[in-house]
């Protein structure tokens, strides 16, 4: 393939001037499928020095590669191209310090194959696809030096590879030098400072290879490009990709820690000390990387009336809940508490292992997460949230609740200032549902007698397990939400707790209301009244029941003593003909009862005497004549 050179006003290798650059004189020497020089004046040009201030830039004209300073082309190489589709326009030539500027010599590669050699520096800030694109496109390097993607014979190409290969897989020989990677077909590796190619060869050798991972000149362009790409990070450049660290054979990296190992990798030397062997950047990236934070699952609530060490609960009236984190990772030299996604001061406690934000949080819901902080300073990735709600408002104060007597002869509702003969009687009532409601014996200040939840539909029910004791009581509830938050208490609701029978009455007396004998009916006397009028004395308030012993179980009439302690029972039902057996019982408001009096019995007469028997009657006349 011949490859000409000739300037823009001349097509031959003579010297004639361009208009812009008057004083220069170009030449190169092509050599089929060899890199070539560009040598102005006879000299090779180092890196970063520039024609006249301005950089030299690439353009196709045909199959032509032309050289241009402003679009003013100085240089071209004839037929440099084979393919339609190739173009390096616009980009910035660069120079090798050690090598000059070279080409290899593809002919038949696309265009992202012909590139100079020291150009993956640079292709990051020239817009050319990144480094990426030179890994792709020299997997045609191979094929055209030794056909495939293995070299074969003892070109200079294949002794490179093999050179290389034996290295990495540690089969002896020395390490490969600058040159050895650049007669391999790699772009990108040079010596010097930048130190490409120790860094090259400190991966080849930190990193388990195959013999097939460095077979190729496409292989290693890949691990130079990763290579390249740490030491432009460490220059203040974009820095390699996750990727492209891993491919060295990095351990630790994610996708939340990866800005923070570019960060480290930044902030070394511009020359790129301290990322100079494989073992350097794994330690720079140790020192970064701290494994993602558990999430918090329980918190220390101190405040209101429900506290614990390790609460679950969703809500809380402590307004400075300390998360427990546990013991924090070895090396890690603290930790950083975010609420709602923004770090707030926090103070952290190695022996409970918990973090409370010192500052108190506001009401409603909240967000809590943290990280965990490197020898470095460098965070971790946040936990995972544990969501709280924070509630420090009181619940309104419950109704006066309803009690319901379940014991002896008088049950039912109790009235405030009631008595009842039951000990444990039922307290009801209406609050919000899951509020905890608390009642309370003033009586017996401090004594709880029975805590229940409100129900779904609002209601509560409460039976004490402990008896209340004999004498007056004076129950309040209170209401404590979920969050601990307690409400003042309700109205009292007094009662009287009273177990003790009332004394047994006295022998009732029976007044007759009918017939020609009335008044008085004494103990064993009769009667012609089938209702005759029971009275006595008792306490007043009382309930007096009269019963029949002549008919076991029947009750002739009850009634309430009343305030003078008096009563009075007309049976509803007269008696029947014959003797009764009656007594009476007391029984007071709280359902007790006496035992029966001293029986009064009474015989029901109401028969005539009998006729049979009578003598005749003789009337005699006393008076007159």
């Amino acid at each position: 393939m011949e490859i000409n050179v000739k300037t823009s006003a001349s097509s031959s290798n003579a010297s004639a001037p361009s208009k812009l650059f008057p004083e220069v004189r170009v030449s190169v020497k092509a050599v089929a499928n060899e890199r070539h020089e560009l040598l102005i004046d006879g000299r090779k040009y180092s890196g970063g020095e520039l024609i006249n201030g301005k950089p030299i830039k690439l353009k196709r004209v045909g199959n032509n590669l032309v050289f241009e300073v402003e679009d003013e082309s100085f240089a071209e190489i004839e037929n440099f191209y084979d393919t339609e589709a190739a173009s390096l326009d616009g980009q910035e030539w660069q120079f090798s310090d050690a090598e000059g500027l070279r080409f290899i010599d593809l002919g038949v590669v696309a265009e992202s194959l012909i590139v100079p050699q020291a150009l993956p520096l640079a292709l990051g800030a020239t817009g050319f696809g990144g480094l990426a694109a030179v890994a792709a496109g020299v997997a045609g390097l191979a094929a055209v030096a030794g056909g495939g993607g293995t070299t074969s014979g003892s070109t200079p190409q294949a002794n490179a590879l093999a050179k290389i290969q034996a290295f990495a897989t540690a089969n002896g020989g020395p390490e490969p030098t600058a040159q050895d990677y650049i007669d391999a077909g790699v772009v990108g590796v040079t010596g010097g400072t930048s130190n490409n190619q120790g860094l090259m060869n400190s991966v080849l050798a930190g990193t388990p290879v195959t013999g097939e991972q460095v077979n190729s000149a496409a292989n290693l362009q890949a691990i130079a490009n990763a290579v390249a790409a740490v030491l432009t990070g460490a220059a203040g450049g974009a820095g390699p990709t996750q990727q492209q660290l891993v491919s060295l054979g990095i351990s630790g990296l994610t996708e939340s820690n990866l800005q923070a190992v570019l960060a480290a990798i930044n902030g070394t030397a511009d020359d790129g000390s301290g990322v100079n062997t494989l073992e350097e950047i794994q330690a720079l990236v140790n020192n970064v990387v701290i494994t993602t934070p558990p999430a918090p699952t329980t918190y220390v609530d101190n405040a209101g009336s429900i506290q614990s060490g390790s609460s679950t609960a969703a809500s809380t009236d402590d307004a400075t809940p300390g998360i427990r984190i546990g013991a924090l990772p070895a090396g890690s030299t603290g930790t950083v508490l975010y609420v709602d996604g923004a770090p707030v001061a926090a103070t952290y406690d190695p022996v409970a292992g918990t973090l409370t934000p010192n500052a108190p949080l506001g009401g409603g819901s909240h967000s809590l997460t943290y990280t965990i902080l490197n020898a470095a300073g460098v965070q971790s990735a946040r936990s995972p949230a544990l969501t709280l709600t924070v509630d420090t408002t009181a619940p309104a104060a419950p109704g006066t609740p309803t009690l319901t007597d379940n014991e002896g002869s008088v049950t039912g509702p109790i009235g405030g200032g009631g008595s009842t003969d039951d000990r444990t009687p039922t307290f009801t009532g209406t609050a919000t549902p899951g509020d905890t409601i608390t009642l309370t014996d003033g009586s017996n200040p401090g004594t709880v007698i029975g805590t229940t939840t409100v129900g779904p539909n609002g209601t509560w029910s409460v039976t004490p397990t402990n008896p209340l004791g004999e004498g007056p009581h004076s129950i309040t509830t209170t209401a404590t939400d979920p969050a601990g938050n307690t409400s003042s208490p309700s109205t009292p609701v007094v009662i009287t707790v009273d177990t003790t029978a009332p004394a047994a009455p006295g022998t009732p007396t029976l007044t007759d209301n009918e017939g020609s004998v009335t008044g008085p009916i004494g103990g064993g006397g009769s009667t012609d009244d089938r209702t005759p009028t029971f009275t006595g004395t008792a306490t007043p308030g009382d309930t007096i029941t009269l019963t029949d012993g002549s008919n076991p179980g029947t009750v002739i009439g009850t009634t309430t003593v009343g305030p003078n302690g008096t009563w009075s029972v007309t049976p509803t039902n007269p008696l029947g003909e014959g003797p009764h057996s009656i007594t009476t019982t007391a029984t007071d408001p709280a359902g007790n009862t006496s035992s029966p009096s001293t029986p009064v019995v009474i015989t029901v007469d109401t028969s005539g005497p009998a006729t049979s028997g009578l003598g005749t009657v003789a009337i005699t006349d006393n008076v007159g004549a």
